[in-house]
C-alpha cells in the first residue's frame, strides 16, 4: 500500500508539471488514507495552494484553513510559522477575492501578537489599503518591513507594498 506522504509527494510533483486537476485528485486521495501519524496541516497547506492555482478560491481556503487548524492540533502556537503562513495564505484569497473585511479578520490574531511575521503584515497593509484606511495601512507596511526575517524578504515586502510606503 502505498503511503500518504508517497502520495502527497507525487501531487506536489504534478502540480508542479501544471497538472493542477490530477494533484487535487491525489491530495484528496492522500487526505482519504490519512492517519493520526500523518502531517495534515502540509497536505491540506499544500492542496490549499494548488486549489489557489486552479482558482477554485472557496475551496483552497477552507483546505488552508484546515492546515492551520491541523497545526493547532499538533501542539503548534497559534503565533508559530505553520499557522501564521495558513492565516496569511487565507487573507491573500480573500483579498484576491475583493473581501479585505474577511482578510483583517482571518490575521487578527496573528498581528496583534509581537510575534507577527512580516508576510502577515503585509497582508494587513493591503486590506487595510483596500479599505481606504491609509494610515493604518501605511503603519502596517513599515511594521512587515521591520519583522522581515531577511533581506530577501524585505525587498519582497519593500515592492508589494511600495505604493502604500509611498502615499505616506
Amino acid at each position: 500500500m502505498e503511503t500518504t506522504s508517497g502520495i502527497a509527494r507525487r501531487a506536489w510533483h504534478l502540480a508542479e508539471e501544471g497538472a493542477l486537476d490530477a494533484a487535487i485528485v491525489e491530495y484528496e486521495r492522500a487526505l482519504a488514507v490519512a492517519d493520526e501519524r500523518t502531517d495534515l496541516w502540509e497536505i491540506h497547506g499544500e492542496l490549499g495552494m494548488v486549489l489557489a492555482k486552479a482558482r477554485q478560491f472557496d475551496r483552497a481556503i477552507a483546505h488552508h484553513r484546515l492546515a492551520a487548524d491541523a497545526a493547532l492540533q499538533q501542539g503548534e502556537d497559534p503565533y508559530s510559522h505553520a499557522v501564521q503562513v495558513e492565516r496569511y495564505f487565507t487573507a491573500v484569497l480573500l483579498l484576491e477575492m475583493g473581501r479585505p473585511m474577511d482578510a483583517l479578520e482571518e490575521i487578527a490574531e496573528a498581528v496583534s501578537s509581537q510575534l507577527a511575521q512580516g508576510y502577515v503584515l503585509t497582508a494587513q497593509a493591503q486590506a487595510l489599503s483596500a479599505l481606504g484606511d491609509y494610515d493604518r495601512a501605511r503603519s502596517a507596511a513599515v511594521r512587515a518591513l521591520e519583522r522581515a526575517q531577511s533581506d530577501k524578504q524585505r525587498e519582497r515586502i519593500r515592492e508589494q507594498l511600495r505604493d502604500i510606503l509611498q502615499r505616506g
